[in-house]
């Protein structure tokens, strides 16, 4: 008899789907045992057992049997060939359709070509759904409790921490805060997987970054020591933080932003474009690049076009007055926490503007207020949570200009920027840079004609 193996496991942590192995070694066994040719082996890897993704090997093993070549399928239990009512109906018929026999390692033959074959099939098949679904509701309660317990997800290892979650590997970690200094600089997710790649770290499956498996780990809350569940942050976590709360939010205020472009920026290529405001329009337009007929780069207001300036001249002042501020021996203090804003007791507020949000649903859900009256708590408690979000990404604003204050040669290091990364400093130490408009052929630059608003003094 023609016998095709077919093999259906879940990748264990170590990722290197051992258990597909064990399978076949005890499959071979029960085909030798019985005298059966081995003429196909068929497998899916990394399949949930309840989920719905495509199994090209579930497929094969099918078509074999419409084929015609084979006679018999083996499989360790037949939970490892359905994992639904709609893959059970389409074995069932496909195996009776061929007359094939269904041989189980963990288990005994089943012939579909008679009722009680099918009917034994059946029962099987809804058994072990069903101790599926027990065991996931089991899985979703326990997350439940290991959530509202602040204790680390389960599944794979998280960059950055031990498989447990509770202790930090400190090598990945540096490299985590690092990328959240690279975004906050205005460098790319591109950039930030670059730098892994290089400095030969793999994500947790060994797979290298990209910008996709590095947005995944900076958007991620367990990286400020705050337990998500379920999409939503509800409360802080047992684990050591990699980086301050606000940095977190403020990488992510960054990373969310609607207007951020998924891929290198070519169009920005100066330093004050879209950033620069036009002095004579009441709404404060913002200027765009154009050249002279002579071919002078020039800033010019997007609206009227009526206020034009030579480029290089502003942007070297602006550069100039950077590089300045940055040198001078009280630069720290842009990088101290702001005065302004007590994160500590911003975090306490948000803990318990939480839990607020959870007791007004448990009222509802007792019948003790209405419907109505949770809206507007809830409404009330988002918009202060949302309030709290952004001061905390504006606190953690400062990390984009640590490099720049720390470096020995300021000037050096501001010329080592990319375009991006220095408007990046330029955003963080102006809330304003307006380009006042100045008397027709006027030649030389008059810095008193560029209005600078420094960052909180707006």
């Amino acid at each position: 008899m023609r016998a095709a193996i077919y093999t259906r496991v879940s990748l264990d942590r170590t990722g290197e789907g051992a258990a597909v192995s064990r399978q076949l070694d005890d499959a071979r066994d029960l085909a030798a045992l019985r005298g059966w040719s081995v003429v196909a082996e068929r497998s899916d890897n990394d399949t949930s057992a309840s989920g719905k993704a495509h199994r090209p090997g579930f497929e094969a093993l099918l078509a074999d049997m419409q084929a015609g070549t084979v006679d018999a399928v083996i499989a360790w239990n037949l939970d490892r060939l359905t994992r639904n009512r709609r893959d059970t109906v389409r074995l069932i018929e496909t195996a009776q359709s061929a007359a094939a026999t269904v041989a189980l390692v963990r288990g005994s033959d089943l012939d579909m070509t008679t009722p009680s074959g099918r009917l034994v099939a059946d029962l099987l098949a809804s058994v072990a759904r069903a101790e599926i679904e027990t065991k996931g509701d089991r899985q979703r309660r326990a997350n439940d409790q290991r959530a509202a317990a602040g204790k680390p997800p389960s599944g794979p290892r998280a960059f950055g921490y031990t498989v447990d979650g509770l202790d930090v590997v400190e090598d990945e970690a540096a490299l985590v805060r690092e990328g959240y200094s690279t975004i906050l600089a205005g460098g790319s997710l591109r950039s930030v997987a670059r730098a892994w790649n290089a400095a030969g770290a793999t994500t947790s499956r060994g797979n290298p970054w990209d910008a996709t498996t590095t947005r995944r780990v900076l958007t991620n809350p367990r990286n400020a020591a705050l337990r998500s569940h379920r999409g939503e942050i509800v409360g802080p976590g047992s684990w050591p933080a990699l980086v301050p709360e606000q940095t977190f939010r403020a990488a992510l205020h960054v990373l969310s932003d609607p207007a951020r472009s998924t891929v290198a920026d070519r169009s920005v290529k100066f330093l004050l474009t879209s950033i620069a405001e036009c002095g004579r329009c009441d709404d404060g337009s913002k200027v765009a690049t154009a050249r002279t007929s002579r071919g002078k780069r020039t800033y010019k207001c997007k609206e009227r076009s009526d206020v034009a300036r030579d480029a290089k001249t502003l942007d070297r002042f602006i550069e100039a007055v950077v590089v300045a501020r940055l040198s001078r021996p009280d630069a720290a203090v842009l990088l101290a926490p702001d005065a302004r804003h007590d994160v500590s007791s911003l975090r306490d507020e948000a803990g318990a503007l939480r839990a607020r949000r959870d007791e007004a649903a448990a009222l509802f859900a007792s019948g003790t207020i209405r419907a109505s009256q949770l809206t507007t708590i809830t409404r009330e408690i988002e918009a202060r949570l949302g309030e709290i979000s952004a001061t905390l990404a504006d606190a953690g604003r400062e990390d984009a200009l640590a490099g720049l204050v720390s470096a020995d040669d300021v000037r050096g290091a501001w010329d080592a920027l990319d375009i991006s990364r220095r408007r990046a400093v330029v955003k963080v130490l102006f809330d304003r840079v307006v380009i006042e408009p100045v008397a027709k052929g006027t030649k030389r630059f008059d810095p008193a004609s560029v209005r600078l608003v420094w960052h909180g003094e707006g």
